[in-house]
């Protein structure tokens, strides 16, 4: 239980407390954007990853209430992500990671930079009409 409760709390309350302490400024200056960042599991299957699904859809809820709440000139995205090639993926079992790779369809992982790119879109101009939005980056490996 105590797994869970950290599993879930933390990162949920985290990005409330992160989130309630910038709005105010960002309402109040009439402009902001909030991208929150998580894995694509809350949408999609996955095998032994019941707190990441819960916070991924939690957070994925979260974003399009908050994105209700700061409006009209601040916006709030969510960006979805697959498997991205890191540091950390190399200490996923290769059998585990070998088949990851076979189901993205666009090529074998994503890169930080992809990732990046994407954020900074979120960030500009041309995407001040998108709120509210769960964006999945993961090469086709689950398509919304």
């Amino acid at each position: 239980m105590g797994q869970w409760q950290s599993g879930v709390n933390i990162p949920l309350d985290g990005v409330f407390a992160l989130t309630h302490s910038v709005t105010e400024n960002m309402r109040l200056q009439g402009y902001g954007r909030i991208i929150t960042l998580r894995s694509f599991h809350g949408v999609c299957r996955s095998k032994s990853a019941c707190i990441t699904s819960t916070v991924s859809g939690g957070m994925m809820g979260f974003t399009k209430a908050l994105a209700h709440e700061v409006g009209p000139r601040v916006t709030a995205n969510m960006v979805a992500t697959g498997h991205i090639r890191t540091d950390d993926i190399d200490r996923v079992c290769p059998d585990i990671l070998e088949s990851c790779m076979k189901s993205i369809p666009l090529k074998p992982m994503g890169i930080p930079e992809e990732i990046a790119d994407l954020v900074l879109f979120l960030c500009s101009k041309p995407a001040s009409f998108i709120t509210g939005s769960t964006i999945h980056i993961n090469g086709g490996q689950w398509m919304a």
